[in-house]
């Protein structure tokens, strides 16, 4: 799994929901399951120790690695899973707000 391409994603149809959620009601039901699909797929990633998404790391000036260097994955700590806990909540509330 790519995380940088689902987070992409999430942010899409984030924006597409939010767009959409009016007076008119107009969100589509399989915009919040995909959303949701992906939400748990990068939980199952992170939770794996695998790597957070580039966005998500923090903004760093730009170096040369020697080759003695090994560069390792970010590993995620407890703010990171309260972010993406809060993420889920969010989710879970729009689904419950689209009748699901």
């Amino acid at each position: 799994m790519d995380p940088n391409a689902n987070l992409a994603e999430q942010l899409a149809l984030a924006s597409t929901i939010l767009g959409t959620a009016d007076a008119t009601y107009d969100v589509r039901p399989e915009d919040a399951v995909a959303l949701a699909t992906l939400v748990r797929a990068l939980d199952v990633w992170l939770d794996g120790g695998h790597s957070l998404p580039a966005r998500w790391l923090p903004h760093r000036p730009e170096r040369t690695v020697s080759r003695e260097e090994t560069p390792q994955e970010p590993t995620i700590g407890n703010s990171d899973r309260i972010a993406l806990a809060g993420i889920c909540l969010a989710l879970v509330l729009l689904l419950k707000w689209c009748g699901w």
